[in-house]
């Protein structure tokens, strides 16, 4: 059986102990339930955590979500549709899609904003492009990146 400690004065969680291990002398731990997250802290009766925010991706990360994913065939496909395609909204939104393919960091917001633009438009090319585009698809895939960059932590 494990037993969790946390730090009296800080709040921090020490850890977990299993057998007749304990937490070393001069800790100021005391048992508790275990913590949602090894950040979380103790505040009065209970732990709290709050999960940072999700980071920007590397091009290197961002280019594996969109393989990953299957969004880098929505992306060849928009701009094999838009390459025939004359007049300023076409030229900026091509511009807009080669910009961003090439950007050494990602953030999502500013994805999801992008993202936003182009949803009817990829829907236009192929319906099923729809659900693949939702923010929550898309913030899904991004969390699910930081997390294997991360081993398995977001």
């Amino acid at each position: 059986m494990t037993i969790h400690y946390r730090n009296t004065v800080t709040g921090k969680y020490i850890g977990g102990f299993g057998g007749d291990a304990k937490p070393g002398a001069g800790q100021n731990a005391v048992k508790c339930p275990a913590p949602p997250h090894g950040a979380a802290i103790w505040t009065d009766d209970g732990w709290t955590y709050t999960a940072p925010p999700t980071r920007d991706l590397t091009r290197a990360e961002f280019i594996g979500m969109l393989a990953g994913t299957e969004l880098d065939v929505i992306w060849t496909d928009m701009q094999a549709a838009l390459k025939g395609v004359t007049g300023k909204v076409a030229e900026a939104s091509r511009a807009s899609l080669a910009a961003n393919l090439h950007a050494k960091f990602y953030n999502l917001t500013a994805t999801l904003g992008l993202v936003a633009q182009f949803r009817t438009f990829a829907a236009s090319i192929n319906p099923d492009y729809a659900a693949m585009l939702t923010d929550d698809n898309i913030t899904a895939a991004w969390e699910a990146t930081v997390a294997r960059s991360n081993g398995g932590t977001a």
